[in-house]
């Protein structure tokens, strides 16, 4: 069965108490993920994720910040993902813009206004451009058909990267998982990093990326 699916024409405020899914809307004994489709912007102030968690497609900016009068109280999904299916500019940022997963469409150009956690994948299939760096926790891919603009700033990867669209980037790319890495593709890039700490960590390279800085 098709997951269920809520559509909000205008925009959606999550201001408080909990945001969750994982209930058995079609009737038939299973944990529908759910979707929520938000044609205006998103924003969350102080509402927290509670369990498994609705897709969230939105066609304008989200941003995520704590509540108001607790800085602790912000929203942090560890499952369900964000889906930017609008059509040119999109912004996501905020003080606390925790993503669990993400995904560029085609058409969209999202810009990140902050500085991102991603607890799982990146996938980027439209526009990228960051004004800051980011942390990706899980694996991040350029799809061909992508432009992606990263500053210049440190982004951490945990995981795999692969660079398959034009890539406009000046950043330190610094791999800082307790796994190997792999980093695909023959884009290029700025400086690659391989963190240096007490657990043993490395980068495979694969194709041949081409890097304008350092490789350390």
């Amino acid at each position: 069965d098709p997951p269920a699916v809520l559509t909000v024409q205008g925009n959606a405020n999550f201001s408080g108490g909990q945001l969750s899914s994982g209930i058995d809307f079609n009737n038939n004994n299973s944990n529908d993920t759910g979707e929520i489709h938000v044609l205006g912007n998103v924003a969350f102030a102080g509402t927290t994720a509670s369990g498994t968690q609705p897709d969230l497609f939105f066609a304008g900016d989200l941003t995520s910040d704590p509540a108001p009068n607790n800085a602790n109280r912000f929203y942090d999904p560890t499952s369900g993902q964000f889906i930017a299916n609008g059509v040119g500019a999109q912004s996501l940022g905020g003080s606390a813009a925790r993503v669990h997963s993400l995904d560029v469409g085609a058409n969209s150009d999202l810009r990140l206004t902050s500085a991102v956690t991603f607890r799982s994948t990146l996938l980027v299939r439209g526009g990228l451009t960051t004004d800051v760096g980011f942390d990706a926790n899980g694996d991040v891919s350029f799809e061909t058909g992508s432009t992606v603009t990263l500053a210049a700033d440190e982004h951490t990867f945990e995981r795999d990267l692969t660079l398959d669209g034009t890539i406009n980037a000046a950043a330190t790319f610094v791999f800082d998982g307790v796994q190997s890495g792999i980093l695909h593709g023959s884009a290029t890039i700025g400086s690659v990093r391989v963190a240096k700490t007490s657990t043993a960590r490395s980068l495979r390279i694969a194709n041949a990326p081409s890097l304008t800085g350092d490789l350390e």
